[in-house]
């Protein structure tokens, strides 16, 4: 997929791999990496909510309960369901 930059809490940019898009509640959502992993040797991977303003996007934090909806529908994508 691509590549999308995301603004991290200091300001700053950082460059990450966009895995997938997923709506929800009429909400668009990024689920990405960084390519980091864990102590466990799992790849680290994030979400945020897809804000577009005429030609811009931006990204903004998930709550608590969009990314238990967004870990849902991952499991489902891992486990071959169908999603949108």
């Amino acid at each position: 997929m691509a590549n999308i930059n995301i603004k991290l809490m200091d300001g700053s940019q950082k460059q990450a791999e966009l895995l997938r898009t997923v709506t929800l509640n009429n909400k668009e959502y990024a689920i990405y990496t960084f390519n980091e992993t864990t102590s466990t040797g799992l790849i680290k991977i994030y979400s945020s909510e897809i804000i577009k303003n005429n030609n811009e996007i931006t990204y903004q934090n998930v709550t608590d309960e969009e990314w238990n909806q967004i870990k849902e529908v991952m499991r489902k994508i891992i486990s071959g369901e169908k999603v949108n």
